[in-house]
């Protein structure tokens, strides 16, 4: 049951992150100088963590974006922020 309710959360994540790179697509304009291949961008994996210290956080993984796209990864993590993901939130960019 416990398992579902993660599960369920996670689905959330990964379509939040895909509305969110919709939404940069948008304004993308915003990120020169990150490389990315607007025309296949996506989440392609959504995660959860815990560690030994006890932080509990998100993780995302967008491919086709360059691993340095900071602007992209910021914009992604204010945008699941504002829908209720907190302050953990890793933004993982990778070809």
């Amino acid at each position: 049951m416990i398992l579902d309710l993660i599960n369920n959360e996670l689905k959330r994540l990964r379509r939040e992150t895909n509305y969110a790179l919709e939404a940069a697509f948008v304004v993308k304009k915003q990120f020169d100088g990150d490389a990315i291949n607007w025309a296949d961008l996506h989440c392609i994996c959504a995660e959860t963590y815990l560690t030994d210290a006890g932080i509990v956080g998100y993780r995302v993984h967008v491919e086709e974006a360059a691993p340095n796209s900071n602007k992209l990864a910021m914009w992604v993590s204010e945008h699941l922020q504002s829908k209720g993901f907190g302050d953990e939130v890793e933004v993982v960019t990778e070809w």
